[in-house]
């Protein structure tokens, strides 16, 4: 990411500059994304000014107060903030129903499948060199070293893939979730050490590929009003699912390849359940 910043321009934010009061600049960063984007913007400084008038006049000497400064009273006036509005407005329609419930699955499933696999990969790796040949420690945490870097062309292949007429967003999941629960059910039926590294590589190389696509197609289904909202919905409940996976290890034994058949069941789940999501927002701008 540090050496991005020297070859990529990225512009600081317009709320920033405003609660900076540097509303100048913040006209010439819309103006410069807009340009980027082949459009032009009409937001000009005097728009900020006129604003910045009314409140003026608007703005009264208000009486002093002594502030309540009980916990309670503080509980109180920070809960106000936070209402269920944005929430149901996430099932206001029955489209955005049906999204909002599929996009939880989503990652609900994906969630729980991933750690199921990647929080234990050592112990996975180690028992195979057990099983097939034995490793050093050494040799296994290169092997997992090895695994993680095949994940990363993924995401750059990812962002081609998303684009094409025939596999767009909807397509690019369902490959990448089904790719990564056939490789996972390989895994558990790896007979040498080459095997094991291969199978671990391609799983990398898919899952990857399934969050680099979850991350950039959730935000496009929902409006912008209500977006950061479903963006964080799906992580809460993607965060709880994962916290299953430890338990059910627990339970079934990582040194079996059960949690493997588990994890390899969740995506190929969710490949299928890609199908079926109601909209494909390759080529769409966003709400």
């Amino acid at each position: 990411m540090f050496l991005a910043r020297l070859f990529f321009r990225v512009y600081e934010t317009p709320k920033y500059l405003l609660g900076r009061g540097l509303d100048r600049q913040a006209v010439e960063v819309v103006s410069n994304i807009a340009t980027r984007n082949g459009t032009t913007t009409w937001l000009t400084v005097s728009h900020f000014e006129a604003i910045d008038a009314q409140l003026a006049t608007e703005q009264s000497s208000p009486t002093p107060t002594t502030p309540n400064t009980s916990s309670k009273t503080i509980l109180n006036r920070t809960m106000t903030k936070f209402t269920l509005d944005k929430i149901k407005a996430l099932f206001s329609t029955p489209h955005l129903a049906f999204s909002t419930s599929m996009m939880l699955f989503l990652w609900c499933s994906i969630g729980m499948a991933y750690p199921l696999y990647n929080s234990f990969i050592p112990i996975y790796l180690a028992n195979k060199g057990v099983q097939y040949g034995a490793i050093s420690t050494a040799q296994t945490y290169r092997n997992y070293a090895i695994q993680a870097v095949c994940g990363i062309p993924a995401s750059i292949l990812g962002g081609f893939t998303v684009d094409l007429k025939h596999i767009g967003r909807k397509g690019t999941g369902t490959i990448a979730c089904l790719g990564t629960g056939v490789f996972l059910f390989l895994f558990t039926r790896a007979s040498t050490n080459a095997s094991v590294l291969g199978f671990t590589c391609a799983i990398a190389f898919f899952q990857n590929l399934v969050y680099g696509l979850l991350y950039s197609y959730t935000p496009e289904l929902f409006p912008a009003p209500i977006r950061g909202t479903a963006n964080g919905l799906v992580a809460l409940f993607n965060r709880l699912s994962g916290l299953m996976a430890p338990i059910i290890a627990a339970y079934v034994g990582v040194d079996t390849d059960l949690p493997v058949w588990i994890s390899a069941a969740l995506f190929v789940v969710a490949g299928l359940a890609f199908l079926v999501l109601p909209m494909e927002t390759r080529g769409r701008a966003a709400a």
